[in-house]
């Protein structure tokens, strides 16, 4: 997934890690042959039974991912039995549990509505600008679409149709369209790209250091291990060499004497331990520090901080992105235009929480 579709998916919706983000659907949708429901209506925009539900789902998603930390599988096996019953009373009883003295229901139905304020908005700037699919196209999208969701069950798991669902993955692809049309004509400084870069820098950074690093094997003492690593660090400090050090002490010097240089997928965690990589992507040019790993201690020099490939160029998305959509932001904020008109109360509330995430 590119940088863009992240930042699109992240801003124009709010809601973060999951599949289903986004606007969707024709009003014009068919169910059993009658017109679909109109739940809500937004400056003139319908918002369907479909729209409403599928909104409703990713805000929930997005919401109960901030608040429940939800286990792999892996993760659950290797639970003891009162930490597994214990996750299951956790993950049961999340939507009847509030936060600041509100259920989780009420606060993901208000997030739902300032959400779908942004579908109406790019609902309406797609066919002011003539942003939409050819019927080629779109005979392309849906073809694709049936391909790889052919498994899933939208009916139960989300209350819509098959092609409501893809319906909505149509929509959002048109209006990230309208976005990178609109984003792509906003200037971007230099310093704007560091200032993202910094923001994101365990994404981007590649950053090249020097290591001493003591391995804490079975029979070591970590104290007595901690006290030699920080006395080679005051050796460097005190005008040492920090070649001389690394092939005088370090026990792991890679392919290329004890440098390295790090990126975000670098495989050199069995070796050095993953809180090695994390410590050296949030470093700065110059510094030195010990960093405990789960293998050992590492003293680190670091000699250069620069961006990975094509780096460059995905920040200057990102922040274009932001910027637009900061636009959108302060467009729909306090307009009585995007207010809601209630069409058939009944309906709204009768939708709650998918069971799919309960």
């Amino acid at each position: 997934m590119t940088a863009k579709r992240k930042k699109l998916l992240a801003i124009i919706l709010s809601v973060t890690a999951v599949i289903l983000v986004a606007a969707i659907l024709i009003v014009t949708t068919v169910i059993r042959g009658d017109k679909e429901p109109v739940v809500l209506r937004c400056n003139g925009v319908d918002i369907t039974e479909s729209i409403y539900k599928m909104y409703l789902y990713s805000c929930a998603a997005e919401f109960k991912d901030m608040f429940f930390d939800e286990q792999t599988a892996e993760d659950i096996s290797n639970m003891s039995e009162e930490e597994y019953i214990e996750y299951l009373q956790a993950k049961e009883s999340f939507w009847e549990t509030e936060i600041d003295g509100r259920l989780p229901e009420e606060i993901v139905k208000d997030k739902t509505l300032e959400a779908l304020k942004t579908y109406a908005y790019y609902k309406i700037e797609c066919k002011k600008n003539n942003i939409a699919k050819t019927e080629e196209e779109q005979q392309g999208f849906n073809s694709s679409f049936e391909i790889y969701f052919q498994d899933v069950d939208t009916e139960k798991d989300f209350g819509v149709t098959k092609e409501q669902f893809i319906s909505y993955y149509s929509e959002m692809d048109t209006f990230e369209a309208y976005l990178n049309i609109q984003a792509s004509q906003i200037q971007v400084s230099e310093d704007e790209i560091n200032e993202k870069f910094n923001e994101y820098r365990d994404e981007y950074a590649k950053v090249t250091v020097k290591t001493v690093f003591l391995e804490i094997g079975k029979k070591d003492d970590p104290e007595t291990v901690k006290e030699k690593i920080y006395g080679i660090k005051e050796e460097l400090e005190n005008g040492a060499d920090m070649d001389g050090l690394i092939e005088k002490y370090s026990e792991y010097k890679g392919n290329d004497n004890g440098q390295f240089v790090v990126v975000k997928t670098s495989l050199i965690e069995k070796n050095l331990g993953k809180e090695f990589i994390e410590s050296v992507l949030k470093a700065e040019k110059g510094d030195i520090e010990v960093v405990k790993t789960s293998t050992g201690y590492c003293l680190n020099q670091i000699l250069n901080v620069a961006m990975t490939d094509n780096a460059s160029s995905e920040l200057e998305v990102l922040v274009q992105d932001e910027k637009f959509l900061n636009k959108v932001d302060s467009i729909l904020k306090d307009n009585p235009d995007y207010d809601f008109e209630m069409v058939d109360e009944g309906i709204y509330k009768s939708i709650g929480i998918p069971e799919i995430l309960k």
